[in-house]
């Protein structure tokens, strides 16, 4: 070999290096991908936002479970008042005694709804409170009686009917005491029926009464008001 040629070959390997075909890496590159890797992290540092409407879900889903509680409060409260008002309307006994005036129940509001109330009760063991005028219904009524009582304006018209086996005797009177003001009564027939045009407002009493104290007994009596 001559020495021309061993510096030819000398000569290739430097050649090559420079021009990075020699398997070199180049530092650059392997740099610049790398550098990149903070990027990835970055959606990470986002993770928390992603989890914030989490809570905001569960204060949504508490509010409808609030609400949800209170429409069923509300449902069973209407479901109590459509019961009170269903007792008020269709009662068909009174709930305790009604053998004196201090113990008069109101019916003003069942009498005033449509079709009236219609009540059971029985003169049994009462005493005679209430005793008008004999003129009040040709008799003497000096039996036991029960009281009932409407608060009304001037105007209204009341219908008052008392059905029995017994001899049953139906008044309304002002006020309520022993011998009262009788506005009208009714001794005779079955069933014993009155009705009355109030003239001004205030309380008035419908008695159902007995002609008798040995007679007494289980009664219905319907009053209406209009």
């Amino acid at each position: 070999m001559t020495s021309r040629s061993w510096l030819a070959l000398a000569v290739v390997p430097l050649w090559a290096c420079a021009s990075g075909q020699g398997g070199a890496v180049d530092a650059d590159a392997v740099d610049g991908p790398v550098a990149d890797t903070s990027a990835p992290d970055s959606p990470s540092a986002d993770a928390p936002d992603l989890d914030a409407p989490a809570p905001d879900a569960a204060v949504v889903d508490a509010a409808m479970t609030d609400a949800a509680v209170v429409d069923a409060a509300m449902t069973d409260a209407a479901v109590v008042d459509a019961a009170m008002v269903d007792a008020t309307m269709t009662d068909a006994s009174p709930t305790g005694p009604v053998d004196t005036c201090a113990q008069a129940r109101d019916i003003t509001a069942a009498a005033m709804a449509a079709g009236g109330v219609t009540l059971t009760g029985d003169l049994t063991g009462y005493a005679n409170d209430i005793q008008p005028v004999s003129s009040c219904t040709g008799f003497t009524n000096d039996g036991p009686d029960a009281v009932y009582v409407l608060n009304l304006t001037a105007g209204r018209v009341i219908s008052a009917s008392v059905n029995a086996t017994w001899d049953s005797a139906i008044e309304i009177v002002q006020p309520c005491q022993f011998t009262p003001t009788c506005l009208v009564g009714r001794d005779s027939g079955n069933p014993e029926s009155v009705t009355y045009t109030t003239t001004a407002a205030g309380a008035f009493y419908v008695i159902v009464d007995s002609w008798d104290p040995g007679s007494f007994g289980p009664y219905t009596l319907t009053v209406t008001v209009q």
